[in-house]
């Protein structure tokens, strides 16, 4: 390679033609060097795909991942089309990838049918928001299997939903004509969601008589209207799971009792405390019992009494323990521990209460028990003479006890109204 005889010395006219030389013959070798870089580092890249473990997947196990990856987020399928053209055919082969259609999102309703058509007939989880057309969904309705709904479209009224087997009215303080919710319109219809939205006895004529489906769980709101009464009635031989939601009013002023021969879960939340509760429940079967009442002092505490066989209960408020001979775990969302001394006060002088008890569980990861609370324990498991020794938990979060209603029906389902999704 050329050098200059003295580089201290300014060039000469025929070293700078030596100079341009050179370094043209340099560019030249960098160019070539950086072109066998990148064939080498594609000859790497080729021969680790060539050994990748993804590559040995059979396409049933890469329909499996991709089906995982839409669950998470709606737009994967588009993005793995791209990839290769072995994972395109795998993607536009595996239906249920394409099943989770995000109707809240700012996709074009060309792009919604795209998904529509890929998913071929696989069964839909739903949510639809107010701004689309409702049209879109005439084509899929045997394919529905859970549907979210913001309101009851106006032209919906004729309108058969001949699979969904889960409804949920999400707009906060709607109201559904009670009768809109009949075997005829619903007749797959197991399971109801109106916790935000009001029953109304406004009746469309043509679903007078229709009968109410007969459901296996039920989260309502209830209200001052009896309508909803009435349509527990209609469901008590099947229902086994209720969620009932109370806001400042609106609750019978006439007494009731509903006979409820099946049900196993029962959940009450009263968030600004009851005066006076005047719906009476029978529940000769309940096993799991959740009550949450809301202000310091409610005047009447339980709201629900027929315990007798429940063996799984979680309130904000101490419990009557008599109530609750079966009592096997009780979970306690409480701010003190006061109340936590006093149910273990009632258990260390009572050993005939709740015998078959094992757990008392706490909402609260930060707060350690006191010495206090550890004495009474220690008084519960040792001193009293009770068969069973009795455990303290602190738990971060809930988990749904046996029977309770989810609020969602699986993890990032495109059906609920805060799919994560979405971002």
């Amino acid at each position: 390679m050329w050098q200059p005889a003295d580089k201290k010395a300014l060039p000469t006219p025929e070293d700078m033609v030596d100079a341009m030389k050179a370094i043209y013959r340099l560019e030249k070798q960098l160019a070539e060097a950086e072109h066998r870089v990148e064939t080498l580092k594609r000859e790497l890249d080729g021969l680790k795909a060539w050994l990748s473990p993804a590559r040995r997947l059979t396409s049933d196990a890469l329909s499996s991942i991709f089906e995982w990856c839409a669950e998470l987020d709606w737009r994967s399928p588009v993005k793995i089309a791209a990839v290769c053209a072995h994972w395109r055919q795998t993607i536009l082969s595996t239906p249920r990838a394409w099943a989770f259609v995000e109707f809240q999102s700012k996709m074009s309703d060309d792009g919604v049918k795209m998904y529509l058509e890929r998913s071929g007939e696989r069964p839909l989880h739903i949510y639809f928001p107010g701004p689309r057309s409702y049209i879109l969904l005439l084509p899929i309705l045997h394919r529905i299997q859970c549907l979210a709904l913001d309101f009851i479209p106006g032209n919906a009224e004729e309108v058969v939903f001949p699979a969904v087997q889960r409804l949920s009215a999400c707009r906060f303080g709607s109201w559904i004509p009670a009768t809109y919710i009949n075997i005829k319109r619903f007749p797959a219809l197991r399971h109801l969601m109106t916790a935000n939205s009001g029953f109304s006895s406004s009746t469309p004529p043509q679903d007078k008589n229709i009968p109410f489906p007969s459901l296996e769980s039920w989260s309502l709101r209830i209200a001052e209207d009896r309508i909803w009464i009435d349509r527990l009635h209609c469901c008590k031989y099947t229902l086994v799971s209720l969620e009932l939601i109370h806001y400042a009013s609106g609750i019978p002023s006439d007494r009731c009792v509903v006979f409820l021969p099946v049900l196993k879960s029962l959940q009450i939340f009263a968030w600004d405390g009851v005066e006076n509760w005047m719906v009476e429940l029978e529940t000769p079967k309940l096993q799991t019992y959740e009550e949450y009442v809301g202000g310091e002092d409610s005047p009447q505490y339980p709201i629900h009494t027929d315990t007798k066989r429940v063996v799984q209960m979680r309130s904000n408020k101490e419990p009557p323990l008599s109530l609750c001979p079966r009592l096997e775990t009780l979970q306690l969302d409480i701010e003190t521990f006061a109340t936590l001394t006093s149910v273990l006060d009632t258990l260390a002088t009572e050993k005939e209460t709740c015998p078959n008890l094992q757990f008392i569980e706490i909402l609260d990861e930060e707060i350690n028990p006191s010495q206090e609370v550890q004495t009474k324990l220690d008084q519960v498991n040792f001193n009293s003479g009770r068969n069973r020794h009795v455990r303290l938990l602190l738990r971060k979060e809930w988990s749904n006890l046996p029977g309770m209603i989810s609020e969602f029906c699986g993890r990032d389902m495109p059906c609920t109204w805060e799919y994560p999704g979405l971002s």
